[in-house]
């Protein structure tokens, strides 16, 4: 069976296809044939893939064939007893250079990673094999700096997955992170616990964005950040958490220009994903699968919480909830909340000193029937916004 694609006739410029089958004796490609065609790509002619065609101009060096397929011409791998071979094809969309990949063990050991260089403006196709222990988990991680995956915002990309010439996984449509996990793999969680997981892609000021995992009692699961500055990267965390149990995830950027980059004296903050400015910076969270929450609208400081948890205020009781930025003087900054007989029902303050903190405190009360009063303190007489912003 003979399959050619992506060819078109044309009088100006004129593809040939050539074909080449594997000398098991010389250990090398014969070219057995060609074929004067139109503009053309690939034709496959074997499933075995011990026969090829490669596209070039007519009469192009083989050593300047004009297609990123050519590489592609390599033996066919044969595994050990014990090992499977793993086959990779990936297909960017037009913004190649966001792109990221490698292909790790059980124990995290990088097997196979990008070595290309890709483009913006023009899509870039790739194959990889490597043969992977049959007893062990073996993991593909897909990165998108663009945070538009590889389809279809700005193409239609896609990769595919094989193993002993079996399709296992495709997709493309993603954020910023894609996994495929293949081999021996247990599951992630167990125990009838759930996976929570974080992806975070980090704005030119790392250093202002960090986030926890927490207990509702408040005892520290995991912790993240303070991120390094210019280096636009992306951190995935995956935790199991049992989903009878409450838990909260918290995360916060102490300057005013959130994950945007919009600059200090910009009255607005954290715009979410598809700002202009830095479209690749924000942060999804999700548990057990579903998306519970993303950097949309985000400011400051934003709080989820997940597995069993109480649902807000009682009856007849409203959430108060109290969202603070101090300045650069943080330890003249505090505040309280009293109730109408000057009962202090909560307070917080004074903070560090010389760095912006970010607070959030939630509180029911009874805002039909009774008066709360919320007061900010600043000892330095320059409130929060002066002359140690």
């Amino acid at each position: 069976m003979a399959l050619v694609v992506g060819t078109s006739p044309s009088s100006e410029k004129t593809s040939q296809m050539r074909f080449f089958r594997w000398n098991q004796v010389d250990q090398d490609w014969d070219m057995i044939d060609s074929l004067d065609v139109g503009i053309g790509s690939v034709g496959k002619f074997a499933s075995d893939a011990a026969l090829l065609a490669v596209s070039s101009m007519v009469d192009a060096r083989d050593d300047v064939i004009e297609t990123s397929l050519y590489r592609y011409l390599t033996p066919p791998k044969i595994c050990d007893e014990g090992e499977t071979l793993m086959k990779f094809s990936l297909l960017t969309d037009a913004r190649g250079k966001n792109i990221d990949w490698r292909i790790e063990s059980s124990n995290e050991t990088v097997l196979l990673k990008k070595e290309d260089r890709y483009y913006d403006g023009r899509t870039a196709s790739v194959i990889h094999e490597l043969c992977i222990p049959k007893k062990e988990c073996t993991t593909l991680k897909i990165f998108d700096y663009g945070g538009d995956g590889l389809c279809c915002s700005q193409g239609e990309g896609s990769y595919v997955v094989w193993l002993d010439g079996n399709e296992v996984a495709s997709g493309g449509e993603f954020r910023w992170y894609e996994e495929v996990r293949v081999g021996d793999c247990d599951e992630k969680c167990g125990n009838g616990t759930l996976p929570f997981r974080m992806e975070l892609s980090l704005d030119n000021q790392g250093s202002e964005t960090k986030w926890s995992l927490a207990r509702s009692n408040e005892a520290i699961l995991e912790l993240g950040g303070i991120y390094p500055d210019d280096t636009n990267g992306i951190d995935v965390k995956e935790v199991c958490l049992a989903p009878e149990e409450c838990h909260v995830f918290t995360i916060e950027d102490t300057c005013i220009e959130g994950f945007t980059g919009i600059l200090l004296n910009d009255p607005e903050c954290g715009l979410g994903f598809d700002v202009g400015r830095v479209p690749s910076a924000g942060y999804r969270v999700s548990f057990d699968g579903q998306e519970i929450g993303n950097s949309d609208g985000f400011v400051l400081n934003r709080q989820y919480y997940i597995g069993n948890c109480p649902k807000g205020c009682n009856d007849g009781m409203s959430l108060l909830r109290v969202l603070l930025r101090t300045d650069q003087a943080g330890h003249e900054t505090s505040w309280a909340i009293t109730a109408e007989n000057g009962t202090t029902l909560m307070e917080g303050g004074p903070y560090d000193a010389y760095s912006m903190v970010a607070d959030v405190e939630e509180l029911c009360i009874d805002a039909v029937n009774s008066c709360t009063t919320v007061t900010f303190f600043d000892s330095g007489g320059d409130g929060m916004f002066g002359n140690f912003w």
